[in-house]
């Protein structure tokens, strides 16, 4: 088999990365997160989901490092990672 042929190797963690990305609720977090920070209470509200369905997005989004977390005083403020 020639070069051109082969198939391209693809880094697992960039796989899922886009697996974890590829859920709709979590696209509409991201989407959200682009326009600036949140919380699971704000984005539940702006985008009408549970804040028990925006909190288990967040973390898996958090795991796969598509989302950071901080804490700033008693609230936990997401961010999309840079």
């Amino acid at each position: 088999m020639n070069e051109k042929n082969k198939e391209p190797q693809l880094d697992p963690e960039r796989i899922r990365m886009i697996e974890v990305a590829a859920n709709p609720h979590r696209i509409r977090i991201m989407m959200e997160l682009l326009n600036k920070e949140g919380t699971v209470a704000s984005l539940s509200k702006a985008l009408g989901y549970s804040r028990q369905l925006v909190d288990h997005h967040l973390e898996t989004l958090e795991r796969s490092k598509l989302v950071l977390r901080r804490r700033v005083g008693n609230m936990e403020m997401y961010s999309i990672t840079e």
